[in-house]
Protein backbone atom coordinates (compact mmCIF):
# COMPACT_ATOMS: atom_id res chain seq x y z
CA UNK A 1 0.00 0.00 0.00
CA UNK A 2 1.28 3.43 -1.04
CA UNK A 3 1.95 6.10 1.87
CA UNK A 4 -0.39 8.57 0.02
CA UNK A 5 -3.10 6.05 0.15
CA UNK A 6 -4.80 7.20 2.74
CA UNK A 7 -4.86 10.93 1.50
CA UNK A 8 -8.27 12.34 0.14
CA UNK A 9 -7.90 13.85 -3.55
CA UNK A 10 -10.16 16.35 -4.33
CA UNK A 11 -11.15 15.02 -8.24
CA UNK A 12 -13.40 17.40 -10.86
CA UNK A 13 -15.51 16.44 -14.01
CA UNK A 14 -13.06 15.36 -17.09
CA UNK A 15 -12.55 17.28 -19.80
CA UNK A 16 -13.80 16.60 -23.69
CA UNK A 17 -13.74 17.98 -27.14
CA UNK A 18 -17.44 19.39 -27.92
CA UNK A 19 -18.46 18.72 -31.42
CA UNK A 20 -18.84 21.26 -34.21
CA UNK A 21 -19.20 18.97 -37.09
CA UNK A 22 -16.52 20.48 -39.02
CA UNK A 23 -12.80 19.63 -40.01
CA UNK A 24 -12.18 21.98 -36.73
CA UNK A 25 -12.70 18.80 -34.63
CA UNK A 26 -9.98 16.42 -36.75
CA UNK A 27 -7.72 19.26 -36.54
CA UNK A 28 -7.81 19.19 -32.62
CA UNK A 29 -8.61 15.36 -31.62
CA UNK A 30 -8.68 12.16 -32.31
CA UNK A 31 -10.77 9.14 -32.23
CA UNK A 32 -11.73 7.20 -29.04
CA UNK A 33 -13.15 4.11 -28.60
CA UNK A 34 -16.19 4.28 -26.09
CA UNK A 35 -18.05 2.68 -23.89
CA UNK A 36 -20.54 0.86 -26.52
CA UNK A 37 -17.68 0.15 -28.68
CA UNK A 38 -18.10 2.59 -31.36
CA UNK A 39 -15.62 5.14 -31.89
CA UNK A 40 -16.44 8.85 -31.20
CA UNK A 41 -14.24 11.92 -32.26
CA UNK A 42 -12.86 13.84 -29.28
CA UNK A 43 -12.46 17.07 -30.50
CA UNK A 44 -13.64 20.58 -31.04
CA UNK A 45 -14.18 23.49 -28.89
CA UNK A 46 -13.50 22.17 -25.04
CA UNK A 47 -13.73 23.48 -21.63
CA UNK A 48 -10.71 25.62 -22.11
CA UNK A 49 -9.58 28.87 -23.54
CA UNK A 50 -10.03 28.39 -27.31
CA UNK A 51 -8.26 31.26 -28.61
CA UNK A 52 -8.68 32.79 -32.45
CA UNK A 53 -6.25 35.55 -33.29
CA UNK A 54 -5.65 37.32 -36.31
CA UNK A 55 -4.70 41.11 -38.13
CA UNK A 56 -7.95 43.05 -38.95
CA UNK A 57 -10.28 41.71 -41.25
CA UNK A 58 -8.92 38.43 -41.32
CA UNK A 59 -12.63 36.44 -40.21
CA UNK A 60 -11.45 35.38 -36.99
CA UNK A 61 -14.36 36.87 -35.60
CA UNK A 62 -16.99 35.19 -38.04
CA UNK A 63 -14.82 31.16 -37.75
CA UNK A 64 -14.63 31.58 -33.67
CA UNK A 65 -18.36 32.41 -33.69
CA UNK A 66 -19.50 29.87 -36.71
CA UNK A 67 -17.69 27.01 -34.97
CA UNK A 68 -18.94 28.38 -31.29
CA UNK A 69 -22.59 28.65 -32.77
CA UNK A 70 -22.45 25.43 -34.53
CA UNK A 71 -21.09 23.14 -31.11
CA UNK A 72 -23.90 25.43 -29.02
CA UNK A 73 -26.91 24.25 -31.55
CA UNK A 74 -25.50 20.43 -31.32
CA UNK A 75 -25.72 20.86 -27.34
CA UNK A 76 -28.54 22.82 -27.47
CA UNK A 77 -29.64 22.63 -23.82
CA UNK A 78 -27.77 25.12 -22.57
CA UNK A 79 -26.51 28.70 -23.19
CA UNK A 80 -24.27 30.66 -25.23
CA UNK A 81 -23.04 34.35 -24.03
CA UNK A 82 -21.49 36.83 -26.54
CA UNK A 83 -19.65 39.76 -25.21
CA UNK A 84 -19.62 42.02 -28.92
CA UNK A 85 -16.39 44.49 -27.57
CA UNK A 86 -16.35 45.55 -31.01
CA UNK A 87 -20.47 45.44 -31.83
CA UNK A 88 -19.88 43.20 -34.93
CA UNK A 89 -21.83 40.69 -34.80
CA UNK A 90 -24.48 42.14 -32.73
CA UNK A 91 -25.21 44.53 -35.28
CA UNK A 92 -27.47 41.78 -36.80
CA UNK A 93 -28.11 38.88 -33.99
CA UNK A 94 -30.24 36.81 -36.24
CA UNK A 95 -26.93 36.47 -39.10
CA UNK A 96 -24.80 35.66 -36.18
CA UNK A 97 -27.06 32.62 -34.44
CA UNK A 98 -27.85 31.98 -38.16
CA UNK A 99 -24.06 30.95 -38.60
CA UNK A 100 -25.24 27.64 -36.78
CA UNK A 101 -25.99 26.76 -40.53
CA UNK A 102 -28.17 22.93 -40.38
CA UNK A 103 -28.17 23.36 -36.86
CA UNK A 104 -29.88 26.35 -36.46
CA UNK A 105 -33.08 26.56 -34.22
CA UNK A 106 -35.42 29.59 -32.70
CA UNK A 107 -34.76 27.57 -29.65
CA UNK A 108 -30.85 28.17 -30.40
CA UNK A 109 -31.54 31.88 -30.87
CA UNK A 110 -33.58 32.36 -27.66
CA UNK A 111 -30.58 30.51 -25.76
CA UNK A 112 -28.32 33.34 -26.95
CA UNK A 113 -27.55 35.93 -23.91
CA UNK A 114 -26.04 39.17 -25.31
CA UNK A 115 -23.98 41.16 -22.81
CA UNK A 116 -24.21 45.15 -23.85
CA UNK A 117 -21.33 46.53 -25.28
CA UNK A 118 -21.37 49.30 -23.34
CA UNK A 119 -22.01 48.24 -19.89
CA UNK A 120 -20.46 45.22 -20.08
CA UNK A 121 -16.94 46.58 -19.51
CA UNK A 122 -13.87 43.80 -18.26
CA UNK A 123 -15.22 44.18 -14.79
CA UNK A 124 -18.77 43.92 -15.44
CA UNK A 125 -18.06 41.09 -17.83
CA UNK A 126 -15.90 39.14 -15.20
CA UNK A 127 -18.89 39.62 -12.05
CA UNK A 128 -21.38 38.19 -14.36
CA UNK A 129 -19.65 35.14 -15.18
CA UNK A 130 -18.99 34.68 -11.73
CA UNK A 131 -22.73 35.14 -11.20
CA UNK A 132 -23.04 32.44 -13.72
CA UNK A 133 -20.76 30.02 -12.53
CA UNK A 134 -22.42 30.37 -8.68
CA UNK A 135 -25.74 29.48 -10.36
CA UNK A 136 -24.25 26.47 -12.35
CA UNK A 137 -23.04 24.85 -8.92
CA UNK A 138 -26.36 25.75 -7.32
CA UNK A 139 -27.57 23.05 -10.75
CA UNK A 140 -24.23 20.72 -11.12
CA UNK A 141 -26.32 17.53 -10.10
CA UNK A 142 -28.62 18.60 -13.50
CA UNK A 143 -26.07 19.99 -15.33
CA UNK A 144 -23.64 16.43 -14.67
CA UNK A 145 -24.05 14.57 -18.16
CA UNK A 146 -22.66 11.35 -19.35
CA UNK A 147 -20.48 10.61 -22.18
CA UNK A 148 -19.78 8.24 -24.72
CA UNK A 149 -15.56 8.23 -23.52
CA UNK A 150 -14.42 5.95 -20.99
CA UNK A 151 -12.48 7.36 -17.60
CA UNK A 152 -9.02 5.17 -18.13
CA UNK A 153 -9.16 5.25 -14.20
CA UNK A 154 -12.52 4.13 -13.70
CA UNK A 155 -13.19 2.24 -16.38
CA UNK A 156 -16.77 4.44 -16.14
CA UNK A 157 -17.87 6.84 -18.42
CA UNK A 158 -16.81 10.00 -18.60
CA UNK A 159 -19.20 12.37 -16.82
CA UNK A 160 -18.78 16.14 -17.59
CA UNK A 161 -20.39 19.48 -17.33
CA UNK A 162 -23.05 20.33 -19.74
CA UNK A 163 -21.54 22.96 -21.10
CA UNK A 164 -21.70 27.11 -21.08
CA UNK A 165 -20.40 29.17 -24.35
CA UNK A 166 -18.95 32.28 -23.81
CA UNK A 167 -17.59 34.03 -26.36
CA UNK A 168 -15.79 37.62 -26.07
CA UNK A 169 -14.74 39.10 -29.51
CA UNK A 170 -12.37 40.64 -28.87
CA UNK A 171 -10.25 40.10 -26.05
CA UNK A 172 -8.30 42.93 -27.39
CA UNK A 173 -10.74 45.94 -26.94
CA UNK A 174 -12.25 44.31 -23.86
CA UNK A 175 -11.58 47.59 -21.46
CA UNK A 176 -11.30 47.50 -17.48
CA UNK A 177 -12.91 50.31 -16.11
CA UNK A 178 -10.09 51.82 -14.75
CA UNK A 179 -9.85 53.41 -18.33
CA UNK A 180 -12.50 55.82 -17.81
CA UNK A 181 -11.40 56.16 -13.87
CA UNK A 182 -7.89 57.49 -14.58
CA UNK A 183 -9.27 59.67 -18.01
CA UNK A 184 -11.70 61.07 -14.93
CA UNK A 185 -9.05 61.73 -12.49
CA UNK A 186 -7.21 63.67 -15.57
CA UNK A 187 -9.75 65.43 -17.20
CA UNK A 188 -7.83 68.87 -16.04
CA UNK A 189 -4.94 68.11 -18.25
CA UNK A 190 -6.59 65.55 -20.70
CA UNK A 191 -4.84 63.20 -22.74
CA UNK A 192 -1.63 64.75 -22.18
CA UNK A 193 -1.14 63.57 -18.76
CA UNK A 194 1.61 61.73 -18.16
CA UNK A 195 -0.33 59.38 -15.60
CA UNK A 196 -2.27 57.80 -19.06
CA UNK A 197 1.38 56.66 -19.92
CA UNK A 198 0.65 53.29 -17.82
CA UNK A 199 -3.06 53.05 -18.85
CA UNK A 200 -2.22 49.97 -21.42
CA UNK A 201 -0.04 48.38 -18.77
CA UNK A 202 -2.92 48.48 -16.01
CA UNK A 203 -5.38 47.35 -19.10
CA UNK A 204 -3.13 43.96 -19.58
CA UNK A 205 -2.33 43.09 -15.86
CA UNK A 206 -6.31 42.69 -15.35
CA UNK A 207 -6.53 41.10 -18.74
CA UNK A 208 -3.97 38.50 -17.25
CA UNK A 209 -5.77 38.37 -13.65
CA UNK A 210 -9.15 37.30 -15.90
CA UNK A 211 -7.66 35.13 -18.34
CA UNK A 212 -6.21 33.53 -15.63
CA UNK A 213 -9.24 33.08 -13.65
CA UNK A 214 -11.40 31.78 -16.79
CA UNK A 215 -9.15 29.15 -17.45
CA UNK A 216 -9.82 27.62 -14.01
CA UNK A 217 -13.49 28.32 -14.09
CA UNK A 218 -13.71 26.74 -17.62
CA UNK A 219 -12.74 23.12 -15.80
CA UNK A 220 -14.28 23.97 -13.06
CA UNK A 221 -17.76 25.02 -14.31
CA UNK A 222 -17.83 23.44 -17.90
CA UNK A 223 -17.54 26.93 -19.57
CA UNK A 224 -16.10 26.60 -23.20
CA UNK A 225 -14.58 29.81 -23.37
CA UNK A 226 -14.23 31.74 -27.27
CA UNK A 227 -12.60 34.19 -27.52
CA UNK A 228 -11.05 36.78 -30.41
CA UNK A 229 -7.73 39.04 -30.41
CA UNK A 230 -5.96 41.48 -32.51
CA UNK A 231 -2.20 39.73 -33.78
CA UNK A 232 0.24 42.53 -34.84
CA UNK A 233 3.61 43.18 -35.05
CA UNK A 234 5.80 44.04 -32.21
CA UNK A 235 7.12 47.62 -31.11
CA UNK A 236 10.98 47.30 -31.04
CA UNK A 237 12.70 49.87 -29.33
CA UNK A 238 16.37 48.32 -30.80
CA UNK A 239 15.87 48.16 -34.62
CA UNK A 240 18.83 44.91 -34.33
CA UNK A 241 17.57 43.30 -31.24
CA UNK A 242 16.30 39.42 -32.23
CA UNK A 243 13.06 38.55 -30.86
CA UNK A 244 12.07 34.85 -30.02
CA UNK A 245 9.45 33.31 -31.18
CA UNK A 246 6.78 32.44 -28.72
CA UNK A 247 5.92 29.27 -30.31
CA UNK A 248 7.47 27.15 -33.27
CA UNK A 249 4.79 28.61 -35.45
CA UNK A 250 4.67 32.32 -34.42
CA UNK A 251 5.13 34.75 -37.21
CA UNK A 252 8.47 36.54 -36.69
CA UNK A 253 8.14 39.67 -34.59
CA UNK A 254 4.63 39.46 -34.46
CA UNK A 255 2.40 39.09 -31.14
CA UNK A 256 -1.43 39.06 -29.50
CA UNK A 257 -2.09 42.30 -28.90
CA UNK A 258 -4.62 43.40 -25.51
CA UNK A 259 -5.21 40.17 -24.25
CA UNK A 260 -2.78 39.99 -21.32
CA UNK A 261 0.85 38.28 -21.14
CA UNK A 262 -0.12 34.55 -20.38
CA UNK A 263 -3.18 34.07 -22.77
CA UNK A 264 -1.15 31.67 -25.40
CA UNK A 265 0.06 29.74 -22.68
CA UNK A 266 -2.81 29.76 -21.18
CA UNK A 267 -5.12 29.06 -24.09
CA UNK A 268 -5.38 25.03 -25.09
CA UNK A 269 -6.37 25.79 -28.71
CA UNK A 270 -4.36 29.49 -30.03
CA UNK A 271 -5.22 29.49 -33.61
CA UNK A 272 -4.93 32.17 -36.30
CA UNK A 273 -6.84 33.21 -38.98
CA UNK A 274 -5.46 34.13 -42.72
CA UNK A 275 -7.84 35.08 -45.19
CA UNK A 276 -7.60 34.76 -48.81
CA UNK A 277 -10.25 36.26 -51.62
CA UNK A 278 -11.75 33.12 -53.50
CA UNK A 279 -12.48 34.33 -57.23
CA UNK A 280 -12.73 32.88 -60.66
CA UNK A 281 -11.01 33.83 -63.58
CA UNK A 282 -13.99 36.24 -64.20
CA UNK A 283 -13.50 38.02 -60.77
CA UNK A 284 -16.21 36.55 -59.59
CA UNK A 285 -17.00 34.75 -56.30
CA UNK A 286 -16.00 30.63 -56.04
CA UNK A 287 -18.73 28.81 -55.15
CA UNK A 288 -21.67 31.39 -55.72
CA UNK A 289 -25.16 30.58 -55.18
CA UNK A 290 -26.10 32.91 -57.92
CA UNK A 291 -27.04 35.94 -55.38
CA UNK A 292 -23.26 35.99 -54.26
CA UNK A 293 -21.32 39.03 -54.39
CA UNK A 294 -17.70 39.12 -55.71
CA UNK A 295 -15.48 40.00 -53.16
CA UNK A 296 -18.22 37.89 -50.89
CA UNK A 297 -16.47 34.01 -50.49
CA UNK A 298 -12.84 34.29 -48.83
CA UNK A 299 -10.32 30.95 -47.44
CA UNK A 300 -9.46 31.08 -43.73
CA UNK A 301 -6.36 29.19 -43.15
CA UNK A 302 -6.60 28.37 -39.75
CA UNK A 303 -2.68 27.58 -38.30
CA UNK A 304 -3.31 25.93 -34.93
CA UNK A 305 0.05 27.89 -33.20
CA UNK A 306 -0.58 26.01 -30.44
CA UNK A 307 -3.11 22.86 -29.09
CA UNK A 308 -3.00 20.72 -26.33
CA UNK A 309 -5.08 18.07 -27.65
CA UNK A 310 -3.97 17.51 -30.96
CA UNK A 311 -1.11 18.28 -33.27
CA UNK A 312 -0.07 21.75 -33.70
CA UNK A 313 1.39 23.48 -36.59
CA UNK A 314 -1.41 22.06 -38.70
CA UNK A 315 -3.27 24.58 -41.55
CA UNK A 316 -6.52 23.68 -42.19
CA UNK A 317 -8.74 25.80 -45.21
CA UNK A 318 -12.44 27.14 -44.48
CA UNK A 319 -14.44 28.37 -46.79
CA UNK A 320 -16.78 31.58 -45.13
CA UNK A 321 -18.71 34.06 -46.42
CA UNK A 322 -19.07 37.50 -45.51
CA UNK A 323 -22.54 37.57 -45.94
CA UNK A 324 -23.55 34.42 -43.53
CA UNK A 325 -20.40 33.19 -41.89
CA UNK A 326 -18.66 29.69 -42.36
CA UNK A 327 -20.11 27.76 -45.07
CA UNK A 328 -19.04 23.87 -43.55
CA UNK A 329 -20.77 21.75 -47.12
CA UNK A 330 -18.21 24.27 -48.82
CA UNK A 331 -15.21 24.00 -46.88
CA UNK A 332 -14.98 20.08 -47.11
CA UNK A 333 -16.24 20.17 -50.43
CA UNK A 334 -13.06 22.88 -51.33
CA UNK A 335 -10.75 20.73 -49.12
CA UNK A 336 -11.30 17.76 -51.44
CA UNK A 337 -10.51 19.68 -54.26
CA UNK A 338 -7.72 21.35 -52.84
CA UNK A 339 -6.45 17.75 -52.69
CA UNK A 340 -6.41 16.74 -56.44
CA UNK A 341 -9.99 16.49 -56.53
CA UNK A 342 -9.90 13.47 -53.96
CA UNK A 343 -13.11 11.10 -53.91
CA UNK A 344 -15.04 13.66 -56.68
CA UNK A 345 -15.20 11.47 -59.96
CA UNK A 346 -15.69 13.02 -63.12
CA UNK A 347 -13.93 16.67 -64.62
CA UNK A 348 -12.78 19.93 -62.85
CA UNK A 349 -16.09 21.52 -63.90
CA UNK A 350 -18.62 18.77 -62.82
CA UNK A 351 -18.31 15.89 -60.38
CA UNK A 352 -19.94 13.31 -58.47
CA UNK A 353 -19.01 12.38 -54.97
CA UNK A 354 -17.56 8.66 -54.79
CA UNK A 355 -20.13 7.97 -51.90
CA UNK A 356 -23.40 9.55 -53.67
CA UNK A 357 -22.84 9.30 -57.06
CA UNK A 358 -26.09 10.05 -57.63
CA UNK A 359 -26.25 14.02 -57.76
CA UNK A 360 -23.68 16.15 -59.79
CA UNK A 361 -22.47 18.85 -58.67
CA UNK A 362 -20.04 21.84 -59.51
CA UNK A 363 -18.42 24.83 -57.60
CA UNK A 364 -21.96 26.60 -58.06
CA UNK A 365 -24.15 24.11 -57.05
CA UNK A 366 -22.92 22.52 -54.36
CA UNK A 367 -24.40 24.94 -52.01
CA UNK A 368 -28.02 24.93 -52.94
CA UNK A 369 -28.03 20.67 -53.73
CA UNK A 370 -26.54 20.03 -50.32
CA UNK A 371 -28.81 22.25 -48.46
CA UNK A 372 -31.95 20.23 -50.37
CA UNK A 373 -30.32 16.66 -50.03
CA UNK A 374 -28.60 15.46 -46.78
CA UNK A 375 -27.11 12.68 -47.94
CA UNK A 376 -25.16 14.72 -50.17
CA UNK A 377 -23.95 16.81 -47.22
CA UNK A 378 -22.83 13.91 -45.10
CA UNK A 379 -21.16 12.08 -48.36
CA UNK A 380 -19.01 15.22 -48.70
CA UNK A 381 -18.70 15.26 -44.62
CA UNK A 382 -17.08 11.25 -44.81
CA UNK A 383 -15.19 11.97 -48.00
CA UNK A 384 -13.38 14.70 -46.42
CA UNK A 385 -12.86 12.88 -43.30
CA UNK A 386 -11.15 9.98 -44.63
CA UNK A 387 -8.72 13.04 -47.04
CA UNK A 388 -8.25 14.59 -43.91
CA UNK A 389 -6.92 11.65 -41.73
CA UNK A 390 -4.96 10.13 -44.53
CA UNK A 391 -3.54 13.49 -45.15
CA UNK A 392 -2.84 14.57 -41.53
CA UNK A 393 -2.59 11.93 -39.21
CA UNK A 394 -0.53 9.39 -38.43
CA UNK A 395 -2.75 6.43 -38.85
CA UNK A 396 0.10 3.44 -38.27
CA UNK A 397 -1.83 3.08 -34.86
CA UNK A 398 -4.95 3.20 -36.19
CA UNK A 399 -6.73 -0.45 -36.72
CA UNK A 400 -8.39 0.64 -39.88
CA UNK A 401 -6.91 0.85 -43.17
CA UNK A 402 -6.86 4.21 -45.31
CA UNK A 403 -5.33 3.70 -48.11
CA UNK A 404 -8.32 2.57 -50.00
CA UNK A 405 -9.52 4.57 -52.57
CA UNK A 406 -13.25 6.33 -52.09
CA UNK A 407 -14.34 4.91 -55.04
CA UNK A 408 -13.41 1.28 -54.16
CA UNK A 409 -14.75 2.37 -50.40
CA UNK A 410 -17.96 2.91 -52.34
CA UNK A 411 -17.97 -0.29 -54.24
CA UNK A 412 -17.39 -2.89 -51.24
CA UNK A 413 -20.13 -0.54 -49.56
CA UNK A 414 -22.41 -0.97 -52.38
CA UNK A 415 -21.74 -4.51 -53.48
CA UNK A 416 -24.87 -6.96 -53.93
CA UNK A 417 -25.29 -8.45 -50.44
CA UNK A 418 -25.42 -4.75 -49.29
CA UNK A 419 -27.88 -3.40 -51.20
CA UNK A 420 -29.17 -0.76 -48.53
CA UNK A 421 -26.07 -0.23 -46.84
CA UNK A 422 -24.66 2.89 -48.69
CA UNK A 423 -27.98 4.58 -47.72
CA UNK A 424 -28.06 3.57 -44.39
CA UNK A 425 -24.84 5.44 -44.07
CA UNK A 426 -25.58 8.86 -45.31
CA UNK A 427 -28.59 8.71 -43.03
CA UNK A 428 -26.16 9.15 -40.14
CA UNK A 429 -24.53 11.86 -38.16
CA UNK A 430 -21.01 11.50 -37.23
CA UNK A 431 -21.02 14.15 -33.82
CA UNK A 432 -21.36 12.81 -30.31
CA UNK A 433 -23.91 13.94 -27.84
CA UNK A 434 -25.59 13.44 -24.57
CA UNK A 435 -28.94 14.13 -25.60
CA UNK A 436 -31.67 12.00 -27.37
CA UNK A 437 -30.86 12.87 -31.06
CA UNK A 438 -33.30 11.63 -34.00
CA UNK A 439 -30.77 10.29 -36.36
CA UNK A 440 -28.64 7.26 -35.51
CA UNK A 441 -24.67 8.21 -35.12
CA UNK A 442 -22.18 6.02 -36.97
CA UNK A 443 -18.31 7.09 -37.08
CA UNK A 444 -16.14 7.31 -40.10
CA UNK A 445 -14.15 3.93 -38.51
CA UNK A 446 -17.42 2.04 -38.30
CA UNK A 447 -18.07 2.98 -41.85
CA UNK A 448 -14.76 1.69 -42.96
CA UNK A 449 -15.35 -1.71 -40.84
CA UNK A 450 -18.73 -2.49 -42.30
CA UNK A 451 -16.64 -1.84 -45.98
CA UNK A 452 -13.82 -4.43 -44.65
CA UNK A 453 -10.79 -2.16 -44.16
CA UNK A 454 -10.29 -3.14 -40.25
CA UNK A 455 -7.02 -4.46 -39.53
CA UNK A 456 -5.88 -6.89 -37.61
Amino acid sequence: MSILSELKVVSDLSSVGFNTNTLFDLATGKYLQGYDGEWYLNGGLSTHINMFVGMSSQFKSTLANSLAMRCAGIYSDTNYIIKDSEQALSKDKTRAVKMAEEFYTKELESNVIWLDSVHYNLNNTDAFIRDCCNKRMEHKKSLTVDTPFVDGMTGERTKVWSPLFVLIDSLSMLKADIEEEMLDATASKGLGDSKLNTLNMIDGGKKTIFTAAMRRRCQQYGIVFIATGHYDTQIQMDPYSVVPKDTLFTKGGYKVKGCGSDIKFLASIYARCQATLLQDSAKLALYSDNTTLAKDIYEISLLIERCKTANAGEVTPFVVSQGVGLLNVVTNYHYLRLNDYFGLEGNKQKQQCALYPELTISRNTVRELADATPQLRRALELTAQYCYIRTNWNTKDIPYDFTMTPTALFDKLNSDKNKTLISDILNTRGFWTYKKHAIPYMSLFKVLELAGAKLG
